[in-house]
């Protein structure tokens, strides 16, 4: 779990690192912390320990403080004149780590029970 941070206080992972551990690029997305957060709550799963899942909750809570309330550090920087973008797949993506995280799971499935329901919501804006 170390190496995935490129520095100890960063909430950021790593999208490449090198064969021992060390980190060489950090995307702008939310996405490598997204894959972090299902395979944390998978090893959960498969070894009943609970660093993994107290890992994949912290995780999924950080991804929302930057989805929902504060994405500095995220995407790219603004430019004067472009418009905002609404994207399905970050909603998309959340909705997989709701579905994930609160699979048999009582207290997982009311913690994010609003954020499925704000996903759907988000992710409907695109039909037509």
């Amino acid at each position: 779990m170390r190496s995935a941070r490129p520095s100890a206080d960063s909430r950021k992972l790593a999208f490449v690192v090198t064969r021992d551990g060390r980190p060489v690029k950090v995307q702008r997305t939310i996405f490598s912390e997204c894959f972090y957060t299902m395979a944390m709550d998978e090893l959960w799963r498969v070894t009943g320990n609970e660093k993994y899942q107290r890992e994949a909750v912290e995780m999924m809570d950080q991804i929302v403080r930057w989805v929902r309330e504060d994405p500095a550090g995220l995407g790219r920087p603004a430019l004067p004149g472009a418009g905002s973008v609404n994207s399905m797949a970050v909603p998309m993506m959340l909705l997989c780590l709701v579905d994930q995280l609160e699979e048999g799971d009582a207290k997982m499935a009311d913690k994010y029970r609003e954020l499925g329901a704000w996903c759907v919501e988000q992710i409907l804006q695109h039909l037509q």
